[in-house]
């Protein structure tokens, strides 16, 4: 006889006597342990990968605001900049325009 669950657990298992119930119930324990760990695990796995994306993702979040951040700090100081020069620009020409006028 085989076992059709340890078949789907991709390990062969073969019975050469008629399993009795005590036998028949000790693999059915272990299979079923066997099967709770397997699949224990493959959770553990997926818990890490969702926790490692999530992460990852957090990360990435992070530095776009980070960086969208320093760009609006760059604009609003370049804007500063341009301000200034206009005003020193036509500050200048207001002197220029008077001394024209007095001369």
């Amino acid at each position: 006889l085989s076992c059709l669950c340890a078949r789907s657990l991709s390990f062969p298992f073969a019975l050469t006597h008629a399993p009795s119930r005590a036998c028949a119930l000790i693999l059915s324990l272990c299979l079923s342990l066997s099967l709770s760990v397997s699949l224990s695990q493959s959770a553990d796995q997926s818990l890490m990968k969702n926790a490692i994306k999530t992460s990852e993702e957090s990360w990435i979040e992070q530095q776009m605001l980070e960086d969208k951040k320093r760009a609006t700090d760059w604009e609003a100081t370049n804007e500063a900049i341009e301000e200034q020069v206009a005003r020193e620009s036509y500050l200048q020409w207001l002197r220029d325009q008077e001394k024209q006028a007095r001369q």
